[in-house]
This record gives C-alpha cells, sequence and structure tokens, in this order.
C-alpha cells in the first residue's frame, strides 16, 4: 500500500508569520510513504519503499459538482486550492491518485496495455475527501492493480546452474484493461493478448486481472518444452495441496517454486503472498 498525504496547510486567517492567506492561496502539499510495492518509484527487495523527487502523480480532484484532473510532481512546484480549477466557493474535494500518470492529459478513464506500459505497475488510490481548512491531511492508500506471477526455478541435480540461468519463460496472457482513476477500479479486460518472456531461475511477471484459464505458460530447459495453461497445471500437479485459483485478482501475487528433475517438473510449493496470502499450493508436474 502507498500512503500519500496530501496535506492541506490551510491557514484560514492568518499564516506561520501572523499575516492573512489570500482567498485561494491555501497550499496543498503532497507527502508520500510506499508500503509493499513491486518496482518504481524506489522500492527495496521487499516492496517497501517511497516516491522520489521528480515522480509524477495523477490526481483526480472532484468537488462542486465538478471532476478535475492535476498533476503532481513529487518535489516539484506547490499546489494551491486556486488551481484545482474547482467552482468558486468549493470547501470540500476528494482526491484519487494514480501512478505512473496516464499519457491522455484529460478525464479519469483510460485503457493500460502492458505490452506497451513503459511502468507496467499500476498503482491507484480511492478517493478520499478532504476539507478546506487548518492543517487538514487526505490519506491516500495505493494499491496495485496488476497481478503479480513470480515463478522460481531450481533442479534437483539434473540440470546445472548454467541451464537453469539460461531456462526460458514465456507467458501469453491477456494484456489490456480500462482504468477508472477516480474509482480506483480496473475493469472491462480485453481479449487483447500479448507474450511476455523472461530468461533465468526467477522470473517475475505483470499481468491484467484475468482467470487461470486466460494465462498460458511454456517452459524451455535444455532441449525440453512444458507447455500448460495455469488452470491446466491443477491436473498435471501431483499430490497438491490446494488448486490455482481460478481468478488472479489486481493486487495479489501467485508464486511457483519448480524443481527440474530427471522425472519432469516438481511443483515443490507455490503460493500467493507477498501482496496478499492466498495460500499454498504443493505437486508435482512431468515434463
Amino acid at each position: 500500500m502507498v500512503v500519500l498525504l496530501l496535506c492541506a496547510a490551510v491557514a484560514c486567517d492568518k499564516n506561520e508569520s501572523g499575516a492573512g492567506v489570500p482567498a485561494g492561496k491555501e497550499e496543498i502539499t503532497v507527502v508520500t510513504a510506499i508500503d509493499a510495492l513491486t518496482r518504481a518509484p524506489h522500492l527495496n527487495e521487499d516492496g517497501s519503499g517511497y516516491f522520489q523527487d521528480g515522480d509524477k502523480i495523477a490526481l483526480t480532484v472532484t468537488g462542486g459538482g465538478k471532476a478535475v484532473r492535476k498533476e503532481y510532481t513529487i518535489g516539484g512546484a506547490a499546489l494551491y486550492w486556486e488551481d484545482l480549477g474547482l467552482p468558486s466557493g468549493t470547501t470540500e474535494a476528494s482526491f484519487a491518485g494514480c501512478y505512473p500518470a496516464p499519457e491522455s492529459a484529460e478525464g479519469s478513464e483510460f485503457t493500460f496495455d502492458l505490452s506497451t506500459a513503459a511502468d507496467k505497475d499500476l498503482l491507484l488510490a480511492p478517493a478520499m475527501k478532504v476539507s478546506k481548512s487548518a492543517d487538514t491531511k487526505v490519506n491516500l492508500a495505493f494499491k496495485h492493480a496488476m497481478h503479480k506471477l513470480a515463478i522460481n526455478y531450481a533442479s534437483d541435480g539434473t540440470y546445472t546452474q548454467e541451464q537453469l540461468e539460461a531456462v526460458k519463460t514465456t507467458c501469453t496472457a491477456k494484456s489490456s484493461c480500462e482504468v477508472n482513476m477516480a474509482a480506483a477500479t480496473v475493469s472491462k479486460t480485453a481479449d487483447k493478448t500479448a507474450a511476455f518472456e523472461a530468461a533465468g531461475k526467477a522470473v517475475r511477471f505483470l499481468l491484467v486481472p484475468q482467470t487461470s484459464e486466460e494465462v498460458t505458460l511454456k517452459i524451455e530447459i535444455g532441449g525440453k518444452t512444458v507447455e500448460h495453461t495455469l488452470a491446466g497445471l491443477n491436473e498435471v500437479l501431483k499430490n497438491a495441496t490446494q488448486e490455482i485459483p481460478a481468478a488472479l485478482d489486481g493486487g495479489k501475487c501467485l508464486t511457483l517454486n519448480l524443481t527440474f528433475g530427471k522425472d519432469g517438473i516438481v511443483v515443490e510449493g507455490s503460493q500467493i503472498g507477498g501482496w496478499e496470502d492466498q495460500g499454498t499450493v504443493d505437486g508435482d508436474i512431468s515434463m
């Protein structure tokens, strides 16, 4: 979760020096902190981190019967109430957030496509209301909009470390969806698909929320290939303790720990966690 503090540092009668604050010049200060994320702006291995100066956040501000878009740059110029462009006399406004800021300059809805997005870790914060009064703060809780698929490979000695580092994984899945920033929702996942490739013994994919039946994994090592849908793994896993879920929800992470052996691929354990815990799956799979 990302916590965004929009501190409406408003003094209705006086500022710190005692001078009156002109109407509309009440400053909105943005202070940020990040908890449990995956990538940019600046994140540690466990996902914790923070926004950095220069990061741009899209704000959807609603008040007085009007909704406006504002781009806020961390460490940039101050944002004032009069800059919001809300109707005169508006004393309350709701702020919703989106990172990264979409390319479109207007509106609260846009199409997000993982196959073309430079920053794939889309973060959305639902609207929070703030009053135009002294020392008002609004907390925006950002959450991951995408699903994270993490796959870790190991070997029982059948394959070398060099071969493990060369494992090629192709994940084919739906890649596009509609985003409503004001509501902080993702919907209307399109039928368009894309193939995402990664090499190595630890790979990560960010996916549009969809069913596990709609995601296909192709794994190649040492001249051998295995290909299944995620849902299809439930049919080939041996001694599985839990099924792979039917839905891959946004903000959640499915982790597969796969061990290559002479008898095929052994699923030592798979779990959904990191962001939100959904359980653990153990089982075996053959090539």
